[in-house]
């Protein structure tokens, strides 16, 4: 092969390469809304709610991903529309992102300061530190949602007076909008289904015994336990994720309780 073979040849494999790359760039281009360019990298990131490993398969099947694009799609569409219009100087748009904000940076730093203590072997001692509250045994109960403490403790007493009708009491006075049609019988429920707090208090009263108040983010409860199933104790495995949940969840509480020693944090108002 002479000099100008080789010349040729390398000018060759120049235009292969850039035609390569040129497709390669093109294959990514989905789709397009006006000047718009919808590529992969936008369509990974429209499935922000999903971890990688979910973007992954459902960008790996054909069918589902045309169906992401189209929903991406129709956001740029609609986000072109909003941008004419001038919505994001709107007080309403301004609101949200400092919102939005907020939130993200709350969990950035639970993030960082108590997903790395979440480890295997803290997660398993936990569960050996509380193995009674992961069984399958259940409790039936019933409760009557109250807005303040006062309320609950000024109603305890009447509904454990003898003869005192729980129920009558939950449809007259319960705040849960469900007490109108089951007088706030819950039926029975496994450890992990309701608040933690909520459930502890069930599991822990006998039976036929009324409890409370106690608080949730509900607001406060005063509960009767009606009756009991018992159960095996389920293995790690079984509830790992749920014992992860609950120690994400004590450790949180632990890291809010120390920041509200620095910090004065008051309720103003009821």
């Amino acid at each position: 092969m002479n000099a100008r073979d080789l010349s040729v040849g390398k000018l060759l494999f120049s235009i292969c390469a850039a035609w390569a790359l040129a497709t390669a760039a093109h294959a990514a281009d989905l789709g397009k809304v006006g000047d718009k360019v919808i590529t992969d990298k936008d369509l990974r990131a429209y499935l922000t709610g999903l971890n990688e490993s979910q973007r992954d398969s459902v960008l790996a099947d054909p069918s589902s991903k045309v169906q992401v694009l189209r929903q991406a799609l129709d956001q740029e569409l609609l986000y072109q529309q909003a941008m004419k219009e001038k919505l994001d100087q709107s007080n309403d748009y301004r609101d949200a992102v400092e919102n939005f904000r907020r939130q993200y940076l709350a969990g950035m730093v639970v993030s960082r300061k108590i997903e790395p203590q979440v480890t295997d072997a803290a997660a398993r001692k936990y569960y050996s530190q509380y193995a009674d509250r992961y069984s399958s045994g259940q409790v039936r109960a019933q409760h009557i949602l109250l807005a303040t403490r006062e309320e609950a403790e000024k109603l305890l007493p009447l509904v454990q007076r003898p003869g005192a009708d729980f129920q009558e009491s939950a449809e007259k006075y319960s705040r849960d909008p469900s007490a109108k049609n089951n007088r706030g019988d819950l039926g029975f429920f496994p450890r992990g289904q309701y608040d933690p707090s909520f459930t502890e208090a069930a599991f822990n009263a006998e039976k036929g015994q009324i409890v409370g108040p106690v608080k949730t983010d509900f607001g406060w409860h005063l509960i009767k336990a009606i009756d009991f199933k018992s159960g095996r104790n389920l293995n790690f495995e079984e509830v790992e994720l749920r014992v992860r949940n609950d120690l994400r969840m004590r450790l949180t509480q632990g890291f809010l309780d120390t920041l509200k020693k620095k910090t004065k944090v008051e309720v103003l108002s009821k």
